[in-house]
């Protein structure tokens, strides 16, 4: 077969189609291992991934792959991805009742142009879906605007707006949607659109300084992960750091530290109260120190210093 002759067979196995795309990631999975073993660990979050995919196939979802400890399915129809979402997060509360130690569930959507392509899905699209699943908290489905636009009936789902953001790869702010799937969720109090009251503040940083070097958190950098990897937007070269060790994220003007690392995370504030915070999120205040993977006081070579300005 010519050089042509493969080229045209592989362009028609690539084909773009308009889709809704979920990522529904199991959270705590992390301590869950730490807390009862791999083998328990493992059965319970692969029964929790596969009741999530039945939802998803319930609704006309395909499951396109597992990935670790979440699942990515694609949807044609953005009425039924977010119906689905719902009921993977009812059937989750439900069972949860009465448990100690419950397995929450967060869920990110978009829906837009996807490249399909041996029964996989890439581009944009995707990397949005992923980065909604990145924002939402346990219990939470975060969705696009876009994936609201895009539904048939969109009666059909109660939603408010929360902050818009900006993405990597994209040049304007990406509004952002909480759908309201508990049935108490609609007595919650009506909410000004986040993206108003941004607006309406000044320009605002969070200065980080590691050594000598500076970068500053924002609106148009609303998010970076630190740590000794090389990907990493802050390189800390401490053998304490994990190589992903922690985010920051900034959320309504303010800017959450999200400690995903093994050693966890110290932060220490210029009145001298120091908090370790170890997979989870803590909200960084006013001025202070952060150290991964050590005290303060033990870490003063890899120290970094933050302060709003």
């Amino acid at each position: 077969m010519d050089f042509e002759s493969i080229e045209a067979d592989r362009m028609a196995e690539q084909k773009t189609r308009m889709l809704g795309i979920m990522f529904a990631d199991v959270a705590g999975s992390t301590r869950l291992y730490e807390a009862v073993g791999d083998i328990d660990a493992e059965s319970q979050i692969s029964a929790v991934l596969a009741r999530m995919s039945q939802k998803c196939i319930d609704r006309g979802g395909s499951i396109v792959k597992n990935i670790g400890d979440e699942i990515l399915v694609a949807f044609s129809c953005a009425d039924s991805a977010l119906q689905a979402a719902c009921d993977i997060q009812l059937e989750t509360r439900a069972r949860n009742e009465g448990e100690a130690k419950a397995l929450l569930v967060r869920i990110g959507l978009h829906f837009g142009p996807v490249i399909v392509k041996s029964n996989d899905v890439f581009g944009d699209t995707v990397n949005v879906a992923a980065r909604m699943a990145g924002i939402a908290q346990a219990t939470q489905i975060i969705c696009t605007q876009e994936m609201i636009l895009a539904m048939e009936d969109s009666n059909s789902i109660e939603s408010r707006q929360l902050d818009s953001l900006y993405v990597k790869g994209k040049e304007k702010m990406i509004d952002i949607v909480e759908v309201l799937w508990a049935p108490d969720d609609s007595e919650l109090t009506c909410l000004f659109s986040a993206k108003k009251v941004l607006e309406s503040k000044a320009a605002w940083f969070l200065d980080l300084r590691y050594q000598n070097g500076l970068i500053k958190v924002s609106k148009e950098l609303p998010s970076i992960v630190m740590g000794r990897g090389k990907q990493c937007e802050l390189l800390i070269h401490s053998p304490q750091a994990s190589r992903a060790h922690a985010k920051l994220i900034s959320r309504r003007g303010k800017v959450m530290l999200s400690d995903q690392s093994t050693n966890g995370t110290f932060v220490k504030s210029l009145r001298g109260e120091e908090v370790f915070v170890h997979l989870e999120e803590f909200p960084l205040s006013e001025s202070g120190s952060i150290s991964l993977g050590l005290p303060v006081s033990q870490n003063k070579e890899h120290l970094i210093h933050f302060n709003y300005s």
